[in-house]
């Protein structure tokens, strides 16, 4: 079994040849589940003719001319999930066939396999590969002053710079606050601000309050309040002294 790793913007071809069925079926779902997922390492791997553990690099002169190969496809988005984009990848590497029926049949969207007869050994296949992702999403990777970072290492450190970039701070002047006269408050506007409320303030506030809004969870509105403000006015006033020095509303209320 002969399987290659491309970029595809942020997707993953794996190329899978006929023959893998004559090798055990663990083994090629070991080999492709770890280059998904990322337990082995990125560069492509070959396990033809190989225990699951044994592994060696890809090499295109493994796979033969004209021969029968399948592609699986990894990750493409589902508003290009059609016969059309199928067939257009499968040209890039040689004469499209078929697909199989999980694809037809959409059981597994993030999955498509097709068939295709190679024309020529799969050199330049990621070359192709790039121009054809270029004229569907716009780029393959990432572009940073005209040169493009294709490998995970090499966008993992753009990306890093970038945003480094963004939080570091700059050395140099600012501008500061020294000698700027702000509006100030005198030192009794500033005590004024802690006295606590007097019995007339109190009751003004009661008296201009709408009657219909009630103060608490108990239900008595100001209307109550007003009603009978004679009686409750030194209740009142004992919670606001309670409360302003000490925190503590008077329980009585």
């Amino acid at each position: 079994m002969g399987i290659s790793d491309y970029f595809l913007g942020c997707n993953r071809i794996f190329l899978e040849s006929s023959s893998s069925y004559s090798a055990p079926k663990w083994a090629s779902q070991t080999a492709l589940s770890g280059l998904r997922y990322g337990s082995l390492p990125r560069e492509a791997v070959c396990t033809e003719n190989l225990t699951p553990w044994e592994m060696k690099e890809w090499n295109p002169s493994l796979v033969a001319s004209k021969r029968t190969v399948w592609i699986k496809i990894l990750s493409l988005p589902v508003h290009v999930w059609d016969e059309e984009a199928f067939k257009q990848i499968g040209d890039q590497f040689g004469e499209f066939l078929d697909f199989d029926e999980d694809t037809i049949l959409r059981r597994i969207l993030d999955v498509a396999r097709i068939k295709i007869y190679t024309i020529e050994k799969l050199k330049g296949v990621k070359g192709r590969l790039r121009e054809w992702n270029k004229e569907e999403y716009g780029s393959i990777a990432l572009k940073v002053n005209g040169e493009w970072a294709q490998t995970l290492m090499e966008v993992r450190r753009v990306v890093v710079k970038y945003f480094r970039n963004q939080v570091t701070e700059e050395g140099g002047d600012r501008l500061r606050l020294d000698g700027v006269s702000f509006q100030r408050i005198s030192e009794d506007q500033n005590a004024l601000l802690v006295v606590p409320f007097t019995r007339e303030e109190i009751e003004v506030v009661d008296m201009e309050s709408y009657g219909n809004k009630s103060p608490g969870p108990d239900g008595f509105n100001f209307a109550y309040f007003k009603r009978f403000w004679y009686l409750m006015k030194d209740e009142i006033r004992i919670m606001f002294d309670q409360f302003h020095p000490n925190e503590v509303i008077h329980k009585n209320l």
